[in-house]
């Protein structure tokens, strides 16, 4: 397995914060957001995927576990290389067999946030995002799929980005207490 790697003596095990949701719930505009701010490194879960899960999801096909489980492979093998003590990356995450995956593949802490916004407003933003290979009518199968995590930090995010990255950083911080973080940048 992945995960089960042993850590050197004295080292910290990193905390890995995955913002999940279907697409369009903001994972990227606020993931990229909330490691600015902490000053994490950001990972972008779809920027491991293969050329034949992007071929699929690009005509409208949902993809199956068989298709996720050597993207979540890729992706916990970056993020393992990765000496940070904490990070933020945008992964789908809509299974619990995924994020099952994602918890035993990783080395250290797995937290999951959960974006989460309703359909009406998935398919507005699909319908105005241009460049993306996931288009709007991906929406229904993305919700299909999900299913919601339970022990998620739960995160409204139909709002503005900024108060959205706002309850995100609050919620993370609040987690990583008393644990040790690096400090934020000023």
């Amino acid at each position: 397995m992945i995960g089960s790697e042993k850590q050197e003596p004295g080292a910290t095990t990193p905390t890995t914060f995955i913002l999940m949701g279907p697409a369009g719930c903001g994972k990227t505009t606020v993931g990229r957001r909330v490691s600015a701010e902490l000053g994490w490194p950001f990972y972008e879960g779809d920027e491991y995927h293969s050329e034949a899960n992007v071929a699929k999801m690009s005509r409208g096909v949902g993809l199956t576990d068989e298709d996720r489980r050597p993207w979540i492979r890729a992706l916990a093998e970056a993020l393992n290389g990765d000496p940070a003590p904490a990070r933020a990356v945008a992964c789908s995450s809509l299974s619990a067999q995924v994020r099952a995956w994602l918890r035993g593949d990783l080395v250290g802490e797995v937290r999951f946030v959960y974006l989460a916004v309703d359909a009406g407003e998935l398919r507005r933003r699909l319908e105005s995002r241009r460049g993306h290979y996931m288009g709007a009518s991906m929406v229904e199968s993305q919700l299909r799929a999900l299913e919601e995590p339970r022990d998620a930090l739960r995160i409204a995010a139909d709002g503005p980005p900024d108060e959205v990255v706002d309850e995100v950083v609050s919620a993370v911080l609040e987690e990583l207490v008393p644990c040790r973080m690096p400090d934020r940048p000023g």
